[in-house]
């Protein structure tokens, strides 16, 4: 995932959550890392911005879309180069994907035999997962519907 938004540079005067949310978009902190931060920072924020809050809230269920739409709402430029989904937001693995006339049966059978989960057996027999991200750890997974 890459997309550019142009604004304004971020400067020294400005405050140390937005650079925080920058780093994030732009892959120089980790995704894995997002959970601590949110949770060191989530108050100071919400009392700090209130015309923000409504976005900030969001940054604890999808920090990825929050985070770009902060940035974007105060006009500051960014690349956001990072994918949320592509690691667990709380192992940083890298997730396994699931993609139709993509991923092979026998690829999703060592998938499976590798995950610790309860259920993966089932999967490893049938060498079948709804197309989608995995982490291997199970922190998260997103599926995924073609239409």
């Amino acid at each position: 995932m890459l997309r550019k938004k142009k604004g304004r540079s971020l400067g020294a005067d400005d405050p140390a959550y937005l650079h925080e949310l920058k780093a994030f978009l732009e892959g120089e902190k980790r995704w894995a890392e997002w959970e601590g931060w949110w949770e060191a920072n989530r108050t100071s924020l919400q009392r700090r911005n209130l015309q923000m809050a409504n976005r900030l809230k969001l940054l604890a269920e999808r920090p990825d879309l929050a985070a770009e739409d902060v940035l974007s709402c105060l006009g500051i430029d960014f690349e956001h180069k990072s994918d949320y989904w592509a690691t667990g937001p709380v192992c940083g693995e890298t997730k396994f994907k699931a993609v139709p006339e993509e991923t092979t049966a026998e690829e999703i059978r060592q998938f499976a035999l590798r995950s610790p989960l309860p259920g993966w057996d089932e999967i490893a027999r049938e060498g079948w997962l709804h197309p989608g991200a995995y982490c291997p750890h199970g922190c998260t997974w997103v599926t995924w519907n073609f239409g």
